[in-house]
């Protein structure tokens, strides 16, 4: 054989391999794409939180207050008033402010007065009669939340004839109350508008104060020119149905 041709044979052998002419070879299948992360949740502003904390704090304060006054009413004032009440003629409401009084460690019941009524000409002097002959000589504690105030306000609405079945008057109440819960649309309960004041602050690039309608606050209030805050004299105040908080139906 030719040795220049073994030569070349052998030259191809190596080359030709190199030049891409082997066995095909399948590449590796990817790995799976990682899901991107979902984007954090954008927290809310500072101010919309506060707005919230505020707005969540006032109204367990509020029902706080209702529950005390109203526990108070049914445990001490309801058994005395029951029996003057049931000559009291027509149907509808009356409201009544009670001023209490501070004394040592208690909150004495003092003058009462009609707020608001729905009942026929002198039927509310005979309510205001009854309810004052019953929160006589009665008193509720105070609390560390009372601070230095020297008088409570005090406004209960309350319904006549006073009802016999709890369970259906509750039902009738629910019915008017317009899926509003307890706050009857916005008021104190139903039917049962805010007879007290607040001070509300708002922070808008500048701040400005407004006093506002209430359950639980103040019987006076007056915005400071400023925008910070509001000035009222050293008297407390409650708005309270008799049969519920601003968060719905209790019975006590």
């Amino acid at each position: 054989m030719n040795p220049l041709r073994l030569i070349v044979g052998a030259l191809l052998f190596v080359a030709l391999p190199a030049c891409g002419l082997r066995e095909p070879v399948t590449p590796p299948a990817p790995e799976p794409a990682t899901p991107a992360a979902p984007p954090a949740a954008a927290t809310s502003p500072a101010g919309a939180t506060e707005q919230q904390q505020e707005a969540i704090a006032r109204l367990v304060a509020t029902m706080a207050a209702q529950d005390r006054v109203n526990r108070y009413f049914h445990h001490d004032v309801l058994p005395k008033l029951k029996d003057c009440w049931a000559g009291v003629a027509g149907e509808g409401n009356v409201a009544i402010q009670v001023v209490y009084r501070r004394y040592d460690s208690q909150w004495t019941a003092g003058d009462s007065a009609i707020h608001k009524s729905t009942l026929a000409a002198g039927q509310d002097e005979i309510a205001l009669r009854c309810l004052a002959q019953a929160v006589r000589d009665t008193s509720f504690a105070t609390e560390e939340v009372d601070r230095d105030a020297e008088e409570y306000y005090v406004y209960w609405s309350l319904p006549v004839p006073w009802p016999q079945d709890m369970g259906a008057f509750i039902k009738k109440m629910a019915m008017d109350d317009d899926g509003g819960g307890g706050g009857g649309g916005g008021g104190c309960g139903v039917d049962v508008p805010p007879a007290c004041q607040a001070c509300w602050i708002w922070s808008l690039g500048f701040k400005f104060s407004l006093c506002i309608p209430a359950c639980n606050g103040y019987p006076d209030c007056l915005a400071e020119a400023d925008g910070n805050g509001c000035r009222h004299t050293n008297r407390q105040c409650v708005t309270a149905p008799i049969f519920a908080n601003a968060g719905g139906f209790v019975i006590y």
